[in-house]
């Protein structure tokens, strides 16, 4: 059944492909627009300590069918009002799917084709990450700076690695599903 979805994919994906020739530099504009706006709704709530990028935007390696990996750091450790974001982040352009995970992941796939994963994270949780795989968005405070400063070198900082317990399936949806509608 996989091998067939997939081969049904890649048939589907390369005839919407001659159909609409999208512009890469475009798709990366509506990217950007997306990035932007989602900035500007954690930008406004009191309860945001702090955002960062991470993924193929930081390292530079970005393109068309790169997804938006943005990383809000919240105000206290109960994480509170970060629902209430992903509603509002929601609204930004109409929406084909959104998941809500482990009350943290906030996945998006909008109709535009843009895919954004928004995560929410504890302020205690700044030092999982690496300053030198990060670009900061927003730190009004210096905080999240701050606590990068006191991470591993690039050197120690392990390379990632795909978790094999992770759900194949909901990797395969998104990749898939907003690869044929994104060309559609």
């Amino acid at each position: 059944d996989k091998i067939m979805a997939n081969i049904f994919a890649i048939k589907f994906m390369s005839k919407c492909w001659e159909k609409s020739k999208m512009n890469h530099t475009d798709f990366k504009n509506l990217q950007t627009q997306t990035q932007n706006s989602v900035l500007d709704i954690l930008k406004s709530s009191n309860q945001v300590l702090g955002v960062i990028n991470t993924g193929s935007i930081v390292q530079n390696e970005n393109d068309a069918f790169s997804d938006i990996d943005i990383e809000c750091f919240m105000a206290n450790e109960e994480m509170t009002g970060a629902k209430d974001l992903v509603y509002k982040v929601e609204k930004i352009s109409p929406l084909l799917s959104r998941l809500w995970l482990y009350d943290k992941n906030g996945l998006f796939l909008f109709e535009n084709g843009v895919r954004l994963d928004l995560n929410f994270y504890k302020p205690s949780e700044i030092s999982s990450f690496n300053s030198h795989f990060v670009k900061i968005l927003y730190d009004p405070k210096g905080l999240v700076q701050d606590e990068l400063n006191k991470n591993i070198s690039p050197d120690e900082f392990p390379h990632p690695r795909r978790n094999p317990n992770e759900f194949e399936y909901l990797d395969w949806y998104f990749w898939m599903f907003r690869q044929v509608y994104c060309w559609t």
